[in-house]
């Protein structure tokens, strides 16, 4: 590899080079204006960890000082309280936002989430604000899905793609998040894909008493256990359920039943909230 010493002995590279833009550095960060194309945003912990260690490239903004690109790293450097740096680009305007948005990198689901929340989609607003909110798990993946309330999780992923996205229950949506938030607090395990999945599965049905669920968690010990292993979705519900029915008679009344299918599925024992219905469920 060529070190700097070795390329200034052939040339001059700051006469080479020719000075393009100027860089500001401000914390107005009020000075700033969002486009309808990007006003809507997801910060994730490793974004606003990078903009804390000063990992973060300039804004780029045109003369009205609309933000084209790099409205992630306004938002962390705002959320952060440290400077923002930028350069100012005249002439651009909502149609170079959109391509900046799209040529840049492949998109995730979380992309098509902020598009559409940018372009008005309501629902998509609201699930943007779940994923934001610093209380829930701030899993894109777990709340798409806990919302469109879908056993499979890549069943969420095409509605979402397409602009097609619903809620199924936004008001139970909203209670399990706040249950598995209170789960995370009083057991002590952290947040977990498989975990969450299977506790939403219990969260359909009306055998399983939430609060008593967590108790019998701690009492049985199995919070101690997934503190430190991670069980695939199949073998949480059935240690969840396994700790439900801790100390319970099988022809007890609160005894929430279950059984094994061939291919290693739970089948809970037990109807479904009507809520918890879908389309072809109900059928």
């Amino acid at each position: 590899m060529r070190t700097y010493s070795q390329l200034s002995n052939q040339r001059n590279l700051f006469q080479d080079g020719v000075e393009v833009n100027t860089v500001f550095r401000t914390t107005n960060y009020d000075n700033f204006a969002f486009s309808k194309f990007n006003r809507n945003v997801f910060l994730t912990p490793e974004m606003l960890n990078q903009a804390k260690l000063g990992f973060v490239s300039p804004i780029i903004v045109n003369e009205n000082l609309i933000v084209i690109d790099g409205q992630h790293r306004l938002t962390a450097c705002k959320q952060l309280g440290i400077p923002v740096e930028y350069i100012i680009k005249p002439n651009l305007g909502e149609d170079d936002i959109v391509r900046m948005n799209t040529v840049q990198k492949p998109w995730k689901l979380i992309n098509y989430i902020e598009a559409y929340a940018n372009e008005g989609k309501q629902e998509y607003i609201r699930l943007l604000n779940l994923i934001n909110t610093k209380d829930y798990y701030q899993s894109v993946a777990i709340i798409s899905q806990i919302a469109m309330n879908t056993a499979n999780p890549r069943g969420m992923v095409k509605p979402i793609q397409e602009g097609k996205f619903e809620f199924h229950n936004y008001e139970k949506t909203v209670e399990f998040l706040a249950f598995l938030s209170k789960f995370k607090k009083e057991t002590k395990i952290p947040y977990r894909s498989n975990l969450s999945r299977a506790l939403y599965t219990l969260f359909q049905y009306k055998a399983v008493d939430l609060n008593k669920l967590i108790t019998k968690v701690i009492s049985s010990g199995l919070n101690d256990e997934l503190v430190v292993k991670s069980p695939n979705y199949s073998e949480a519900v059935k240690e969840l359920l396994d700790a439900y029915n801790f100390r319970i008679s099988p022809t007890s009344a609160n005894y929430a039943g279950y059984s094994i299918t061939s291919s290693g599925n739970i089948k809970i024992d037990s109807e479904k909230h009507d809520w918890a219905l879908s389309a072809f469920e109900k059928e």
